[in-house]
């Protein structure tokens, strides 16, 4: 769906402004910058401080600020709330409101003209002196009366261009006539004037006349502003996402005296970052524009940052957290909000809640938003704004597709004729509408057709792109041209793999892959429709697996170029750094009183902040190595004596299912299957041994089972189900079954031999069987010629638990382990005074080649993602680990103990954690049949 213009931020109308001095914000992570050396005043040190305030007519180099008598003075301070603010006017103390705000304390002044200078001084814990000041200044003069009606206009953000054709012919008349203060004005006004006529080529150019006109009379907030209104509409308006980069690189310089702009830039960031289907930086800036709207409490600013932060989650699959923030959008509206305003927000509600449908998720009906948006915008007192309306008209016509009303469709997308469309990426949307009610009724010389107009209107975006090559396979596909088909699906398919890499680690890749996997299922069923099975099963693998490929640190580090590798090492370094401290102060906690342990935890909280942004910045750096593209080849292939099944949903809720040994590739097409949430663990396990069935020749053949299961599927324990070919008997019996994340990595299947091992022993000093349980895992891991270390209570911290790992073998935890219960990455195992996160496992310098999690939920799968999404188990495998032994529930610690007793019976010193789990549970299940020992599973790369 095409970005909504921000009308506020687009006309940039608010004549206010923010300073800050140039350093960053505390809250993206970077270091501040001291720009001036400390002075020495008496016996203290002075240091700059740096304060962001709002209130200004316009900021000119110094920076200095002309006053506007009609807007409230605020003052962000980055202090403590209860610190004393020393707050002068000309000299004078003065008082003001005060609230805790973001990370400081926001302060409303009052600033009465003539007021000269503004000085702000904290003393700091550190013993100096913090202190800024601010020169102020009357506006010299009275605004043309032209200026003040247009600008009246542009504040409606009304689109009545007739009213716009007024305003223009007056100020153009003016133009040649005034004198380098007003011809600025001007031009401002006149891009504003052309952004309401639909003219985004004109506005760009006027905005460039001005900006370098504002820019020669040192009128450096006005130049700002200009320069984000330009990039918007490069980038959203003319599809020119170089030229849009280009203004914001150079609104970057400009802003270093405006920071009212530093303010805004977040934004218009965050929204060629969406254009460019980086919805890792997207989010960045859209929580970071957020952040910085708040410190002022800019509502405005805030409500358009919560719109487009929601709009992202929900192209991710976060539906519940994107509802959240547009319920926060909504509660910023009031009386003074604009339709326009209104319009917007309605709009990208419905368009978070058409994407939720659209991707087969549960979401509400987008038709009341988009009604009241259409009504907003076909208001003449209102917005005005019939483009809008006849956006609000196609956005209708989308719905009744997603709700199969075909003739809805057709009629909504005929109240809105091409002839009346002037921007292509709503002629675009048209033809895209178009296509896929032409789809719907089977008419492929039609979608072909509406396929060919598209082309060239389509906006440059990935997700474009793929929805472009997706619906053109439907179209070849139906018209029979099956070549064709294939060839356009194989192409939708390597943009998923691109966009993949541009979602931040954390951020729902899994959600995010799961919404883009539409073009794999009719790419699959093609292939397996025209037998080209080995192609269907090659392609079924990498759509499963390609969530994994970003993370798979042991090919990625290799791949770094020297200086990439260097910033690895800088930023794991001081990852780990931060998170010993914090683990070391977590541990004596228990001696702080609770005023002080609080205060003390809100300043920890900062460090994690960091701590956490350290991993993702290092994440992203093996996201965007520069490695081949994974084929068929970078797969492992069955070992001579090991059957690999895979299960993959097609189209109309069929699913094929594969079953690969060395020499033999057997297909099946299953033409429906339920929904295994809703069955009863007897009933799943008769669904697990329906589907093994059709390859029970293979796995009869086979002593090693290597399964993959998808979405529904990855909640069925196929190892505990019984035997197609021996009814009597359960899978286990016959052979060992490990369930694989398929890195792409080629790795051997078995763990090796063991020669150190490490265990870690109740960390919160609360099961009532871990200390037995630790004791078996003791003596049967020596007595197979295993060196243990044990790590006991307190003595499981996180820092010496992360600085042992890189030594050992083997790994035993008998602890808790927690799911963040929605895509796995908050997934942690508790420690003394701290945990080991799913973070901590990825940014391990070695992981050990074996993994044993006797702990609840430690490898949960997440049956609403493709492969099943992030947790402690999956971590240690994408880190290198060769198997990992984890519980997909909680569990008793009991059947955690009984299962570690059997774990290590067997001889000699190599452990195969596939072997050594289907003797344990055999064991426990011939003990205590009705025992849920089938939860533990055995993961492999």
């Amino acid at each position: 769906m095409k970005l909504l213009s921000p009308p506020l931020l687009l006309a940039l109308t608010l004549v206010s402004a923010m300073v800050q001095c140039t350093a960053p914000d505390a809250h993206d992570g970077s270091e501040p910058e001291i720009v001036d050396p400390p002075a020495q005043r008496g016996d203290r040190m002075v240091v700059p401080l740096e304060v962001e305030f709002y209130g200004c007519l316009e900021v000119q180099k110094g920076p200095l600020c002309i006053l506007d008598a009609e807007a409230e003075f605020r003052l962000w301070v980055p202090t403590a709330p209860d610190r004393e603010i020393d707050l002068r006017l000309d000299g004078k103390p003065i008082e003001a409101a005060r609230e805790a705000r973001e990370d400081g304390v926001l302060l409303r002044v009052n600033l009465a003209p003539p007021a000269q200078r503004l000085e702000v001084a904290v003393d700091r814990v550190t013993g100096e002196r913090a202190e800024f000041s601010l020169t102020l200044q009357t506006s010299p003069k009275t605004p043309r009366p032209e200026f003040i009606a247009a600008w009246e206009f542009v504040h409606t953000q009304s689109h009545d261009s007739e009213r716009a054709f007024h305003h223009r012919g007056i100020l153009e008349d003016l133009l040649s006539q005034l004198n380098a203060g007003d011809r600025v004005e001007c031009l401002r006004l006149l891009a504003r004037l052309a952004t309401r006529l639909e003219e985004p080529q004109v506005a760009v150019r006027e905005y460039r006349q001005a900006v370098d006109l504002a820019l020669k009379f040192g009128m450096i907030g006005k130049a700002s502003q200009d320069a984000l209104a330009a990039s918007f509409l490069l980038s959203n308006r003319l599809d020119d996402l170089v030229e849009a980069e280009r203004w914001l690189d150079r609104q970057s310089q400009i802003s270093r005296g405006d920071p009212y702009t530093h303010a805004l830039a977040p934004y218009f960031q965050g929204l060629l970052a969406y254009n460019q289907g980086d919805l890792e930086r997207a989010l960045q800036e859209f929580s970071l524009a957020g952040y910085r709207a708040r410190r002022l409490d800019l509502q405005s600013e805030l409500r358009q940052a919560l719109q487009m932060h929601g709009l992202v989650l929900s192209r991710l699959g976060r539906d519940d957290e994107a509802r959240a923030l547009f319920e926060q959008a909504v509660a910023l509206t009031s009386e003074t909000t604009t339709p326009c305003a209104r319009a917007e927000l309605m709009t990208n509600i419905a368009a978070s809640h058409m994407r939720t449908l659209q991707e087969g998720r549960t979401g509400e009906d987008p038709t009341p938003f988009l009604k009241q948006a259409l009504a907003l915008n076909l208001d003449p007192k209102g917005c005005n704004n019939p483009p809008m309306a006849d956006r609000a008209r196609l956005e209708l016509a989308w719905v009744a597709l997603l709700h199969g009303d075909l003739q809805m469709a057709q009629n909504r997308i005929e109240q809105v004729p091409a002839a009346r469309l002037r921007d292509p990426s709503d002629r675009a949307m048209r033809l895209r509408l178009l296509t896929w009610l032409a789809l719907a009724r089977g008419e492929a010389k039609q979608a072909l057709s509406y396929l060919e107009a598209r082309r060239p209107l389509e906006p440059a975006t990935p997700h474009a792109r793929w929805q472009l090559d997706f619906d053109s396979g439907r179209a070849y596909e139906l018209a029979g041209e099956f070549e064709a088909a294939l060839d356009a699906y194989a192409k939708a398919e390597l943009v998923v793999d691109d966009l993949i890499l541009k979602v931040g680690f954390g951020d729902g890749r899994d959600l995010f892959a799961t919404g883009h996997h539409e073009s794999a299922r009719h790419y699959i069923d093609l292939l397996v429709r025209e037998r080209r099975y080995d192609e269907a099963f090659c392609a079924a693998r990498i759509a499963r697996a390609r969530i994994v490929y970003p993370i798979d640190r042991a090919g990625r580090l290799a791949a770094l170029a020297p200086e990439a590798r260097a910033q690895w090492d800088a930023l794991i370094g001081d990852y780990r750094t931060i998170r010993d401290r914090l683990d070391q102060e977590r541990a004596e906690d228990w001696k702080l009183p609770a005023k002080q342990l609080k205060r003390i935890q809100t300043q920890r909280a900062h460090r994690e902040e960091r701590a956490s942004d350290l991993l993702r910045r290092a994440l992203a750096l093996l996201s965007r190595a520069s490695l081949p593209r994974v084929s068929c080849d970078d797969l492992r292939p069955p070992a001579s004596d090991e059957a690999i099944v895979l299960y993959h949903p097609v189209r109309d809720g069929a699913w094929v299912g594969f079953a690969a040994t060395a020499g033999d590739l057997q297909v099946h097409r299953f033409e429906s299957l339920p929904e295994t949430s809703e069955l009863s663990q007897t009933d799943s396990l008769a669904l697990g041994s329906t589907l093994l069935a059709p390859f029970q020749t293979a796995i009869g053949r086979a002593k090693h089972l290597r399964m993959l299961p998808m979405r529904a599927l990855l909640d069925i324990p196929f190892h505990a189900a019984s035997d197609p070919a021996r009814p009597s008997q359960q899978v286990l019996e016959r052979v060992d079954v490990a369930y694989a994340i398929d890195r792409p990595a080629k790795r051997t299947a078995t763990d090796g031999e063991l020669t150190q091992a490490l265990v870690v022993a109740d960390p919160r000093s609360n099961l009532a069987h871990a200390n037995a349980e630790v004791r078996m895992v003791e003596q049967a891991l020596g007595g197979r010629g295993v060196a243990v270390q044990t790590l006991r209570g307190a003595g499981a911290s996180g820092a010496r638990l992360r600085s042992a790992l890189a030594k050992t073998d083997l790994l035993h935890y008998a602890g808790h382990g927690l799911s963040d219960g929605t895509t796995g990455v908050g997934s942690v195992l508790l420690l003394a005074g701290g945990t080991l996160s799913v973070g901590d496992i990825l940014m391990l310098p070695r992981v050990p080649k074996s993994v044993v999690l006797s702990g609840c939920e430690t490898g949960l799968t997440d049956n609403r993602t493709l492969s099943g999404g992030m947790s402690v188990a999956w971590a240690f495998v994408a880190a290198g680990s060769q198997s990992v032994i984890a519980a997909s529930t909680e569990i008793d610690d009991d059947l955690g103990a009984a299962i570690s007793s059997q774990l290590y019976s067997g001889d000699g010193a190599a452990f195969e954690g596939p072997v050594a789990l289907q003797r344990a549970q055999l064991a426990i299940r011939n003990q205590s049949p009705e025992a849920p020992w089938y939860v533990f599973r055995a993961w492999v790369p």
